[in-house]
């Protein structure tokens, strides 16, 4: 956690340094320099990647744990043709298990010549005590970890599992480089997976990408723990005025707190879905909204007040990825609400992943016609689409529709033929002609030119959108779609001169427009 939020939220000062018990670590590495304990790999390789290191360790007969991120990541893997040459001598331990059965597997697990599948809750806390003398002899227990830690206390912690207290032990990664893009490690261009590869610097580039990574979402942490701050303030005077027996303080906080919405049974006069691509990439992205929700209301509802005009206004967040996702991932979405609460909590569950290159945008704008369908009486007002990548062409739709479950597939899961984002662009103009769509595309990616013919084909605007700047990331994002939900209530109030709430916006919080 930020240690600023420590500081200032939470009124912690002080920290204690505990050194190790133990003494030396005798923790190896199977390679060494930047390139230490690290194998990058294609989606074709990957599991030939995992079995063949899994092999390189056990050749002196040492047993092998294996951690992988999820559950579903760790079943793939063991049902896959790669892993069935050691089937007979693998053991897997998930949440799943009996406690009597964890035991058991966990006593076993540094058996000599055994190889365990494990998730990444075993890497935290599990003591794999080596019993055998001739383990610990030929080298200890090997790790090998399959995914990259978003988080370095993780990696050490797995690392941790081996070589414990004095006894000898080695770790290596085995990573999928399309998973990388969660760090904002993309194929090609500086510090990609091109560049690791030809430049054979892939502990350098991945530290440095997390590192950044970590900076955004102690950031966004920030914004998120302030914007809590008056609902904690609350809280602590409710439980004041319990001690107290205060019984009207208790009956006004009871009635502030469980107070009905404004806009209860009440249609919105105002409505904009945000629409963004929730693949890898976009992860940094997705943290930063889903800390950014709260504040973004409370400055809306701020400048409504201040402008003295009362406008209901709802919201609805989806989110777009690829023709490798499943149906019901492919497109998700939370309800219309005035409430961000609701919209934190669906972000929250939102996984970013299923890159392809270009991705479904077409998916996404089909999601906004269904809308506009359902609801005809209450229309979209604007739309705020955020991406990296521009759409799929026809061909791509067709080609990856056909090589992810088939064609049957999606069109008996009701998703329809396959189309494009200028087709679904045309139904949503012929729908509301006044519709307006601003998009962002983040900076250092390819979006921008098709981002830019989607807005301007609707009056609106495209800009870029820079996550990589830790210091006004969140706060930049949060601004961009309070402003859209000002204007769009601006433009639909017919009464209001242009510009006026984003005005009064600029006028009372600390805008990053240049």
């Amino acid at each position: 956690m930020n240690d600023q939020v420590l500081t200032n939220a939470y009124n912690i000062h002080k920290e204690t340094k505990i050194p190790s018990v133990y003494g030396k670590n005798t923790l190896t590495f199977t390679s060494t320099g930047n390139n230490a304990n690290i194998i990058l790999s294609s989606e074709a390789s990957y599991f030939m990647d995992i079995t063949n290191e899994i092999n390189d360790q056990c050749k002196s007969k040492r047993p092998v744990l294996v951690f992988f991120e999820t559950i579903g990541d760790l079943e793939n893997y063991h049902k896959s043709p790669a892993a069935q040459q050691n089937k007979h001598r693998t053991k897997i331990l998930t949440e799943k298990e009996t406690e009597t059965s964890k035991v058991n597997l966990i006593r076993l697990a540094t058996s000599a010549n055994t190889i365990t599948l494990l998730t990444k809750e075993y890497g935290r806390g599990i003591d794999f005590i080596v019993y055998d003398k001739t383990v610990n002899d030929a080298g200890g227990p090997h790790v090998i970890q399959t995914f990259f830690s978003h988080n370095i206390s993780e990696e050490i912690q797995i690392k941790g599992r081996t070589a414990r207290q004095g006894g000898k032990g080695s770790y290596s990664m085995v990573l999928l480089s399309s998973k990388l893009e969660a760090l904002l490690i993309l194929p090609t261009g500086p510090d990609s997976v091109e560049y690791m590869v030809n430049n054979k610097e892939y502990g350098t580039v991945l530290n440095k990408m997390r590192a950044q990574f970590s900076n955004n979402k102690r950031g966004s942490l920030s914004l998120q723990v302030g914007s809590c701050m008056p609902q904690h303030e609350m809280s602590l005077n409710f439980i004041n005025a319990l001690t107290n027996k205060d019984i009207n303080k208790c009956y006004e906080h009871l009635n502030n707190f469980n107070k009905c919405p404004e806009n209860y049974l009440v249609t919105a006069d105002t409505k904009v879905l945000v629409l963004m691509d929730a693949t890898g990439s976009m992860s940094s992205c997705i943290t930063n909204t889903k800390n950014a929700v709260g504040e973004m209301f409370k400055r809306a509802r701020k400048v409504l007040e201040t402008a003295n005009f009362r406008s209901i206004f709802e919201i609805q967040f989806a989110v777009y990825r690829n023709y490798n996702a499943p149906i019901d991932m492919i497109i998700e979405w939370s309800e219309w609400t005035s409430d961000p609460t609701v919209l934190y909590a669906f972000i929250d569950k939102i996984q970013p992943r299923y890159g392809m290159g270009n991705e479904a945008v077409e998916i996404g704008l089909w999601h906004v016609n269904r809308e506009m369908e359902y609801d005809s009486k209450s229309p979209i007002n604007r739309i705020v689409l955020i991406g990296d990548q521009p759409p799929n062409t026809l061909e791509e739709v067709k080609y990856r529709r056909e090589k992810n479950r088939g064609e049957n597939y999606w069109m008996e899961k009701k998703l329809g033929p396959a189309t494009t984002y200028l087709d679904q662009l045309d139904l949503i103009k012929q729908k509301n002609k006044d519709i307006i769509i601003n998009s962002f595309y983040l900076n250092g990616n390819n979006a921008e030119k098709v981002f830019t013919e989607i807005a301007e084909s609707t009056g609106g605007k495209c800009q870029s959108l820079d996550v990589t700047d830790v210091s006004i990331a969140a706060d930049k994002l949060l601004e961009d779609i309070a402003k859209n939900i000002l204007d769009a209530i601006n433009k639909n109030s017919k009464t209001l001169p242009e510009g006026h709430l984003v005005g009064i916006y600029n006028q009372l919080f600390k805008a990053y427009d240049k």
